[in-house]
């Protein structure tokens, strides 16, 4: 056949493995087919792929793993090997030390924080980090030996020793080679010129004791020493002698000669007295006698004893409210707010509390609580620049004068027409004066006086105009109503069963003849009073005291101090409350629920209706006074009294015209001195 060259031949199809091709194999040309040329011969040297070819065995496809990835970027181009995750943040991180945080890493340098260190070359650029100690703490480490340390300014530590002083303060190990010890020295010395604080305490809280202990009893006001055996106060002298040597406990020091004493041991028998039978002391039995019976009586104080006569034991407790006249208020309840004052009788009265605003004023008999918008201030009752026994008038427009009391008795003020003046009595004379004791039972002598003399009052006044009726007294006579004719009767008492009575002079002695059993003990309550009594039981004789403070139920206070100038009312529970005085020219008001001491500038009271011009006169040292020629009505003013703080008045038949100058008077008396005008 022709000589044909490949690229004459036809396009071949997909090649499918049987195809036939002709190859030299051992020198002669010999077919096979395209598989069999696939197939062998086997590949025996390993490359790389771009990716995984299973139809190569011996391939190696390249493959990213921690920090590392493969980019392709395509036929004709690269294949790239790059760094990621920490591994590519490694690449730009800054300089330093190298930390990693989570996906990435990052630079970091060392510093100190606080004073103690430094660290040099932190971020390793220049070195290694260096960290060191500093100011107090590099001088701590360069310290040697043992020591106490101390802080001896911001930067320098040095070692110090606690030191005693002497004859005050022991210490051992003061330089901290073993735990300081710091103790009182021997008989010290306590420096200093104030005073030392002794414990102390009640004789309740005395300790056990032990010999040669102080302390300062607040029950007693000494100090005390434990002396082995007993508590003994120390005295402030040689005068005193709180122990005696060689007594012991419940014996009593008998001086029996000079600078000799001896002991009396308290009996083994409970009740038993120290007796003198003329020659030396001895025990006896009791020598005062037996209280048989023992009652209590309230008398007229409004107090009430309930439990007697105790004729063997038992206790007699008071009750009841004591009376105004024994120093009591007799009253047993109150009213939050309420003020006693007294009225009448045996009791105080209560008023309530007054309104939020009110204040206190009189009405001439009690004490009111009082709105001050009722209350008008309409007239000065004083003029400042006034001596005793002078009157007050205006002179002219805005000018007052005074006109002084004359020195002759029975002298009148008098208009002359154109002032003031003073003339003789136009009024009259008495001419007879005398005086009758009417029912009274007095009787009088010396009347009538027609110029002078003397009345005098003798007789004896009667039960009905406050007197007795009686004119003399016989020893132990008492005065007793006697509803008949409502007389005053003279009675003696009379004695019962067993009661003896001797009158005397002045006096009434009443005693028991007879006995009525025998009382062995007597004892005091106070109830729920408030007060206490001490001393009881009386076993044979003795005193009961009262002490404590009566509450307001049984008609005490409850109070047992005051500050001068207190005031007393009720507000709660069973004592009286103190209101303390207030500051000078403060008025008491009502807060609603208790008294107030209220400053009167921040009160406002009525409308001064007749002083409309009070401002001028504001604290009373100037009257203004505006001239006037109005045809109107005037009436000049008066006082009523010559000396003191008095009322100004007018007269209304008195009248004044500054319009015609017309003083006006009803009735004109003349007497001397009188001249002009017309009458």
């Amino acid at each position: 056949m022709a000589n044909v060259t490949i690229t004459q031949l036809p396009a071949a199809g997909a090649i499918t493995g049987s195809e036939l091709v002709p190859i030299v194999q051992n020198g002669q040309t010999v077919q096979t087919t395209t598989a069999a040329i696939s197939a062998s011969p086997s590949q025996t040297q390993t490359f790389i792929t771009v990716n995984q070819e299973p139809t190569l065995p011996n391939s190696r496809a390249l493959s990213g793993s921690t920090g590392v990835g493969i980019t392709d970027n395509g036929a004709q181009s690269t294949l790239e090997i790059n760094l990621n995750g920490v591994s590519g943040s490694l690449e730009s991180s800054g300089v330093g030390l190298i930390a990693k945080t989570g996906g990435t890493v990052t630079g970091r340098t060392l510093t100190a924080s606080g004073s103690g260190l430094t660290v040099t070359n932190g971020n390793g650029v220049s070195g290694n980090p260096t960290v060191a100690l500093d100011g107090a703490l590099a001088a701590l480490a360069g310290l040697s030996g043992t020591g106490i340390l101390a802080l001896q300014n911001t930067s320098s530590v040095g070692g110090i020793q606690i030191l005693g002083t002497s004859n005050q303060i022991i210490v051992a190990n003061g330089n901290g080679a073993g735990n300081p010890t710091i103790s009182i020295s021997n008989d010290p010395t306590l420096p200093g010129t104030g005073a030392v604080q002794m414990p102390g305490g009640t004789t309740a809280e005395r300790p056990s004791g032990t010999a040669g202990q102080v302390r300062f009893n607040s029950d007693t006001g000494f100090m005390e020493y434990y002396t082995g055996s007993m508590w003994a106060n120390l005295s402030a002298g040689a005068s005193i002698a709180n122990n005696i040597g060689g007594g012991l406990a419940n014996e009593i020091l008998v001086q029996n000669g000079p600078s000799s004493t001896t002991f009396i041991t308290a009996p083994t028998v409970a009740n038993t007295f120290l007796e003198w039978s003329g020659s030396a002391f001895q025990w006896s039995a009791n020598p005062l006698g037996t209280v048989t019976s023992v009652d209590v009586s309230g008398g007229t104080t409004g107090l009430s004893y309930s439990g007697g006569p105790i004729t063997s034991s038992g206790t007699i407790t008071m009750a009841g409210t004591l009376i105004t006249s024994n120093g009591g208020t007799g009253l047993d309840s109150y009213t939050a707010g309420d003020i006693t004052y007294y009225a009448t009788g045996t009791a105080l009265s209560k008023l309530g509390i007054g309104s939020s605003t009110f204040i206190l004023t009189s009405s001439g008999t009690a004490p009111q609580w009082t709105d001050p918008a009722s209350i008008t201030v309409s007239v000065a009752t004083n003029v400042a620049g006034g001596g005793a026994n002078q009157i007050v008038y205006n002179t002219a427009s805005g000018t007052t004068s005074f006109i002084s009391a004359p020195t002759l008795a029975n002298t009148y003020l008098e208009w002359s027409g154109s002032a003031f003046q003073w003339s003789s009595n136009p009024l009259g004379t008495v001419t007879s004066v005398d005086v009758s004791g009417g029912t009274t039972g007095l009787t009088t002598s010396g009347g009538p006086v027609t110029t002078s003399g003397t009345i005098t009052l003798a007789g004896t006044l009667a039960v009905a105009n406050g007197g007795t009726g009686q004119t003399s007294y016989a020893d132990g006579e008492l005065l007793i109503g006697n509803t008949t004719g409502n007389t005053l009767a003279k009675a003696t008492l009379t004695a019962g069963s067993g009661i003896s009575i001797t009158n005397g002079s002045g006096s009434i002695t009443i005693a028991a003849t007879g006995g009525a059993g025998t009382v062995t003990s007597v004892d005091v309550s106070g109830g729920t009073t408030g007060l206490t009594t001490s001393g009881g039981p009386v076993t044979s004789s003795g005193t009961i005291t009262i002490a404590g403070t009566l509450i307001t139920s049984n008609g005490g206070t409850g109070l047992n101090s005051y500050t001068a100038g207190d005031l007393v009312y009720y507000a709660t529970g069973t004592a009286l409350s103190k209101l303390g005085i207030g500051s000078s020219t403060f008025i008491l008001t009502s807060s609603g629920t208790a008294p107030q001491w209220s400053d009167p500038s921040g009160i406002t009271v009525g409308t001064a209706t007749n002083a409309t011009n009070a401002t001028d006169a504001t604290n009373a040292d100037n009257v203004a006074v505006t001239a006037t020629s109005t045809n109107a009505t005037y009436y000049p003013t008066f006082v009523d009294a010559t000396t003191g703080d008095n009322a100004i008045e007018v007269d209304t038949d008195l009248t004044y015209n500054p319009s015609t100058n017309t003083l006006t008077v009803p009735t004109l008396v003349a007497t001397t001195g009188i001249s002009g005008g017309t009458f």
